[in-house]
Formats: C-alpha cells, structure tokens, sequence
C-alpha cells in the first residue's frame, strides 16, 4: 500500500466512528424548536420574531437561525436540516484538526491522529453534533477561525479569512466575543509586544472583524431595542452563577475522567522544546480553552446534558492532551535505559487507550431517559420532543381562531400548534417586571412568570411543564391532586387533552382550559386525533 493513502485511510475511519457515534446519541432537543419558530415567522414574511407582532431577540444563535431559514425555504424539514448541517459541520472540525496537525508536523505520524481520536470518542462531542442547535457550526468556526489565524503566523493573508471567521462566529454566538477577544490580545502581543508580525496584520485582522460584527450589532440593536439578547437578561442578569458553573466544571471532569489529562499535559514542556513553533500554538489554545471555560462557570452551564457549552473548545484541549502525549513519547526517548523505556510506552498506550473508552463511556448512560439534579440526559430530551411534537399537532388540529397558550416547553409545541405562545420562563417576554425566581431553579432557567401576570393575559390553555399521562394515572385522580385553586376561581377548568402516539396508544396531556372553550372541546378533539393519524 502507497503511504500517501494511509492518511485518506485513516481519516475515512475517524470519520465512520464519529458518524457511528453521533447516529447512537442523534436527537432534537426542545429549545432547537425556538430557532425553528424564529426561522419559519421570517420566511413567512413576519421578521425573525417568536410571536407575530412582537420583537423580542428570545434566540441567541443569529446566523445559524439564518442558516436554517435557507434551507427552510426550499421546503426543507426543519429537524433534519438541522441534524445533516451539524453532523456536516462536526466532520469538518475533525477534517480541520487533522489538517492543522500536519500543518505543524508535516511528517506522517500517529500522534498527529491522537487529538481527531479523542474528539471523535467524547460523547459530549458526538451527542452536540445534532442536537439541533448551532453548536456544531459554532464550534467549526471557532476552530476554522482560529486555524486561519495559526496559519497568518506564516502566511499574513489568512489573517484576512481569520478575521472574517470571528466575525461569522460572534454574528452565531455573541459569546464568540471572548474567543475573538483572547485572539485579538494574542495577535496584539505578537505584533506590538513581540514584534513577530507585522502591526498591519493586527488592523488587518481587526478591520475584517468590526466591519461586518459592527453592522450586525447595530441591526439587532435597532431591530430588538436592545444591548444583548433577552436570553441574557433572564439567564444572567441577575449576575454570576459561580456555584452552579462549578458543578457543571467538576461533574465534565468527573464523567469523562478529565483529571487523567494532568499526566500528559504536565508533558507539555517536553514537546515544545522538540518544536518552538509549537509554543505560541499551545498557549494560544491554553487561553481559548480557559477563558470560555471561566465564561461556562460565570454563566452556570446548563441543563441539558453532556456539556453542550463546553463543546467548543474540546478541539483545543484535546490538542493540547496530544501533544502532552507526545512530549510523555520524547521524555522516553531521553531515558538512558532501554528497559526503562519500554515500561514508559506501555504505560503511555495504556493510558491512551483508557482515555478514549472513558470519554465514549457516558454515551450510554445518556442515553437512557432520565433526569437528576435538574439535568436532563439525551434520552429524556430525544423522548421529550417526541412527545411534544405531537402535543403541538393535537393543540393545532383542537384550537379555535385566537386561541394562545402558556407553557414552560417553548420549542416544539409552539412550532406545531403555531398557538401565540407565553414563555412561562420568560425567554421569549420583553417585561421583566413579570419575573419571580422559581422555588427550585435549575441551570438556564431561574425565572418563570408569575401566576398574576397568566391570568391577566388569559391564555386559552396553561400548559406549564408538559406533563403526559396514561389510562391507569387518569384513573387514579390526577386532576384532583394537580388542579391550582388560584386559576378554577379565575375562568379555567382542568381538562385532559387526548393525544394520539401511535395507532394502539394514546396519552393525555393536563392542561388548564379556559371555560368558553370547554363546550367546543370535545368535538375538536375527534377532528384533531384524525388530523394527526394523517401526520403520521
């Protein structure tokens, strides 16, 4: 076999476990929904907006949300745009990390496979790669920018593409801010402080950022009347969340075993020495990684499991764990003894190997349906959705000209019904005043609306966090126990909504019902169970 194919081999097999790996995790969760729903209101003419009507920035990934529209727009599903574009964009970073890596090693080794090895293997990795959500393409263009960048240490050129990248990345995530603020300071201290580079490449890099970011931000701000998103000001304005970011940290540490990585990382030093253009590559991606990592912990990190936020910046920090490997490998080489050697490499593959299976572990607890200290496993997101989609088609078939609803789930079931919605968790809600904390608040939402504030808009059905229920729960009187006396004085009844899962099953949604409706009820019931025997 020619060896100028073993690269293509070996990148071929990287890619299929990944692509085995995602299809084993794949999902939608609910909040991708909302990116849907922003999406469908623009190309129908009505602004990239959640209710018709209202301005209100409850999305915070711009130019993915664009991404989808035109896709959207040749009659496209939504949920599988989503999917193909994130497995697309997650295959390209791995394509990207390999690539970056021959760039600083141009001779073929294994250690050049190491990082794109550990990448493909971490389910956290694997599981965002759908999802839903933009943070597959945030992640490539993090990497792609900051490929481009390492390349205009050579080549001045790219920092043109460099610049550009960041801007795509902040017009995806304002977040991008702290990635493209570190490269910044980075590319200022090699021109201006280590005069390594030109000046001109630092205000090249600049011009090609401000530019397009600038007139993005003065958009938004125009268009939504805000500084950040709403999204913000709900999750974080009430300032930081130290304590729930470090057990979002420590809980990523503690299932992927990421404290093993002090070993090889302690190597560091040893693989710069063999390779000083290394060094300015490894604390570059040191600061990437540690400053959006502090950013997780400031903000609290999430509900949703297998650390969706931390995701970005798993390219960087598996390559610094490769080249820890690589510097264990040269420290082996120094050691006089050949017996002393060998212990060291067996040790070395040892610890490799046990390194992947336990970033592939989690996968398979995760995907399992459950939920513990308000984290919520794939599984139980996948299953979730499925379903709240369905929820929302029995709500479209059942609703009358003018009906709204209020629920916590603001994704699929507002993107089925097509209903005005009321965020109960406020994400989608300009007034703040209507806030209160949640007795038992978990990471991302803290806030809900207050019970004044529903029955002063007077929403056909009150949902709240969609609870579904079997034949034997509705016999044992779940109505009685979950009914809220405040809203039966105030107009509503309790009522279970039939909804239709498969041809042999049916489940019941509880829901407060205004009265006026109730009367009509029962007859759009029948018209909804057939509409939704003939979308399925």
């Amino acid at each position: 076999m020619k060896k100028a194919y073993i690269p293509i081999i070996f990148t071929g097999i990287l890619l299929l476990v990944l692509l085995f790996h995602i299809n084993y995790l794949r999902f939608v969760c609910d909040d991708a929904f909302i990116s849907f729903r922003y999406a469908k209101n623009f190309l129908d003419g009505y602004g990239l907006v959640y209710n018709i009507g209202e301005r209100v920035e409850g999305y915070t990934n711009f130019l993915w949300t664009l991404l989808l529209g035109l896709f959207m727009r040749l009659r496209l599903e939504a949920v599988v745009v989503s999917q193909v574009l994130g497995i697309l964009f997650s295959l390209g970073t791995v394509v990207l990390l390999l690539r970056l890596n021959r760039r600083v090693y141009p001779a073929e080794n294994l250690f050049n496979y190491l990082a794109p090895v550990f990448l493909v293997s971490c389910g956290a990795y694997a599981a965002w790669s759908t999802g839903g959500l933009e943070t597959s393409f945030y992640t490539f263009l993090v990497f792609l920018g900051s490929f481009f960048f390492i390349s205009g240490m050579d080549e001045p050129k790219h920092f043109v593409f460099s610049g550009l990248t960041f801007a795509l990345v902040c017009l995806t995530r304002l977040d991008g801010l702290i990635l493209a603020g570190i490269t910044f300071v980075f590319l200022f201290s090699l021109s201006v402080v280590g005069k390594k580079i030109k000046p001109g490449s630092l205000w090249l890099w600049s011009l090609c950022f401000l530019v397009p970011f600038l007139v993005y931000f003065a958009w938004r701000w125009s268009y939504y009347g805000r500084f950040l998103p709403n999204t913000y000001y709900i999750k974080l304005g009430h300032g930081p969340l130290y304590r729930q970011g470090f057990l979002y940290l420590f809980d990523f540490f503690n299932r992927f075993w990421i404290w093993l990585t002090v070993i090889p990382l302690s190597f560091l030093g040893e693989s710069i020495r063999s390779n000083p253009n290394l060094k300015p590559i490894v604390v570059y991606f040191a600061c990437l990684t540690s400053a959006f990592c502090f950013y997780v912990v400031y903000a609290g990190g999430d509900f949703m499991d297998m650390f969706r936020f931390l995701v970005p910046v798993l390219p960087f920090f598996f390559f610094l764990v490769q080249e820890g490997f690589r510097g264990i490998y040269y420290s082996g080489k120094a050691l006089a003894k050949k017996k002393r050697r060998n212990y060291l490499v067996i040790a070395e593959i040892f610890l490799i190997g046990f390194s992947i299976l336990v970033l592939a572990f989690p996968s398979r607890e995760s995907n399992k349906a459950w939920s513990r200290r308000g984290i919520d496993s794939i599984g139980l997101l996948r299953q979730s959705v499925d379903l709240w989609s369905k929820v929302g088609l029995t709500l479209k078939a059942a609703a009358e000209p003018g009906d709204t609803m209020a629920t916590t789930a603001a994704g699929a079931i507002p993107y089925y019904s097509e209903l005005y919605t009321i965020d109960q968790l406020g994400l989608v809600l300009l007034d703040q005043s209507q806030l209160r904390v949640q007795k038992s608040p978990r990471p991302g939402h803290y806030k809900e609306v207050t019970k004044e504030f529903l029955l002063s808009r007077k929403p056909t059905y009150i949902i709240g966090h969609p609870t579904m229920f079997t034949e034997e729960e509705v016999a044992r009187g779940v109505l009685v126990a979950r009914a809220e006396e405040i809203f039966l004085s105030k107009g509503y009844e309790a009522k279970l909504l039939t909804v239709k899962m498969s041809e042999n099953e049916s489940k019941y949604l509880y829901c407060l019902s205004l009265k006026e409706t109730s009367q009509e009820t029962t007859g759009r019931q029948s018209s909804a169970t057939e509409e939704q025997k003939s979308n399925q």
